[in-house]
């Protein structure tokens, strides 16, 4: 690498700035050419090289590289079968070319070793995203009558934001004490986004839907006045840090069994399912 310790990152914008001491600089692509982005920011540096993303593209590895991957994001039955086995082949190829692979979750180490041949067992490494348990702890004083539903996720199609949306219409029709708050941040311009709104503004019982954004440090707030979790993914999910901060704070999480979703069956309190299912239990 150049002189002093630094990260490389690709975006639609070029930064340049310095991170917690480490120099931080973003290449700038084009959503076609992700695979000649990452090639040329391996050309730029020396020495080791992790590749944090998009291990599911061709991309040329330098020899003796770790290699990332935050989760399957092609694990819905939409997606045509031809462009799973290309990705397939794209996976395979990183794990004969990268020295190590990281995965947060056991998902991807279980595709791998279904689809993708490669010599050495010990080369996925499995290191599940963590959770700070001081920080996000239970709220130790009691809430009031009213039961408020947490969606804790980025307000997308593949988090279930519909999903979300369509179980929040039963909820709030049949029991008159129940808020829901959607927790996350909403694209502007999206589908998603005109989607969300023009649900929002026609629902008849908005006065009881909240939408804000938090921070790393704020969304705390939002576990604490919450009784209940919800984790509704359809797919792209690994080891969920809004389940760990849920589960952290002592809340009981309802989540389909998407992804990592299903490394974190750690007590009784933990619900997941199969999507068909996941309306049917929150209106029990």
């Amino acid at each position: 690498m150049p002189s002093g310790k630094g990260a490389w990152s690709y975006s639609r914008c070029s930064p340049n700035t310095v991170y917690e001491g480490v120099r931080v600089r973003g290449w700038s692509f084009e959503s076609n050419q992700i695979t000649k982005a990452f090639e040329q920011m391996a050309d730029a540096v020396d020495g080791l090289l992790i590749y944090a993303s998009c291990i599911w593209h061709p991309i040329g590895y330098h020899p003796g590289s770790i290699g990332i991957c935050h989760g399957i994001n092609w694990d819905t039955p939409f997606l045509a079968a031809e462009t799973k086995a290309t990705i397939g082949r794209h996976i395979n190829q990183a794990l004969r070319q990268l020295d190590k692979v990281v995965s947060v979750d056991s998902h991807f180490q279980t595709f791998c070793r279904a689809v993708c041949e490669y010599d050495d067992p010990a080369k996925i490494i499995l290191l599940p995203n963590p959770v700070d348990t001081v920080w996000f702890k239970p709220k130790t004083d009691s809430h009031s009558r009213e039961i408020r539903v947490l969606y804790p996720r980025r307000l997308s199609y593949e988090r279930g934001l519909i999903t979300m949306m369509l179980s929040a219409d039963e909820l709030l029709s049949r029991y008159e004490n129940v808020f829901v708050e959607f927790a996350g941040e909403l694209i502007n311009g999206t589908m998603m986004d005109t989607v969300f709104h023009l649900w929002l503004e026609a629902h008849p019982h908005r006065d009881r839907i909240q939408h804000q954004t938090y921070t790393f440090e704020t969304i705390r707030d939002a576990y604490h006045k919450a009784d209940i979790a919800v984790i509704p993914t359809l797919f792209s999910e690994g080891t969920s840090l809004s389940c760990l901060e849920a589960m952290s704070c002592g809340l009981p999480v309802v989540a389909t069994n998407v992804g990592g979703l299903n490394d974190l069956i750690l007590t009784a309190l933990t619900v997941v399912l199969p999507r068909h299912q996941l309306l049917p239990l929150l209106l029990l």
